[in-house]
């Protein structure tokens, strides 16, 4: 019978092929990540076809469908859009598990990816309007020290100066009002979350 070790999140250098990293949850009652990890045989397809097949994996899946048809609902709801066969279709759905998915990947990577997708633009042409004539490579360097801010919130303990929340929040408010995007959501909830250090970014 095999064993496998929980270990600190940081202690992991590398994943041997064939085995995955899943989360520990916290067991001391306190909100956040617990910081462990146990790295264990990954999920193969045929573990997954046979889930699938079972009369308790289908029960499964179709409650979490459910749950996922609910979530657009719900959404169509509080933006007062109507609820259609289209706008609650599998289309919907699959898109719907996608943010899922990405939201339970709070990464550096995929803070970064959602910055330079739709955030980052919007950055460099605030501080284009505000500081008229500035260098590009300046400009650059001052939206990458946004995105790099912006990734620290992947961290587990988070801290930053007031000055420099009060940048970021300023920065998500270039997002369109209709804006919908999950890691956006989790970045502006990670944000009421950091805790007062010391330290500035360009201003906006």
């Amino acid at each position: 019978m095999s064993m496998y070790l929980v270990q600190k999140t940081a202690d992991v250098k590398a994943i041997p092929e064939g085995m995955q990293q899943f989360a520990v949850s916290r067991n001391d009652g306190k909100k956040g990540k617990s910081g462990i990890v146990c790295i264990a045989p990954a999920i193969t397809e045929a573990v997954q076809s046979v889930f699938e097949q079972s009369v308790e994996g289908k029960a499964f899946i179709l409650d979490c469908i459910s749950g996922l048809r609910s979530k657009v609902i719900s959404k169509l709801y509080a933006k007062n859009l109507t609820i259609t066969d289209e706008a609650i279709g599998i289309t919907a759905l699959v898109a719907m598990a996608k943010l899922e998915t990405e939201s339970q990947r709070m990464t550096k990577e995929a803070i970064g990816n959602w910055f330079d997708a739709d955030l980052g633009q919007l950055i460099s042409n605030a501080i284009s309007a505000k500081m008229t004539g500035i260098a590009a490579d300046k400009l650059a360097k001052l939206v990458d020290g946004y995105k790099a801010k912006f990734q620290t919130l992947s961290q587990r303990e988070i801290s930053m100066p007031l000055a420099v929340k009060a940048q970021l929040v300023k920065a998500m408010e270039l997002l369109p009002e209709d804006y919908d995007n999950v890691i956006a959501e989790k970045v502006a909830e990670a944000l009421t979350k950091a805790e007062e250090a010391s330290e500035t970014l360009a201003a906006l």
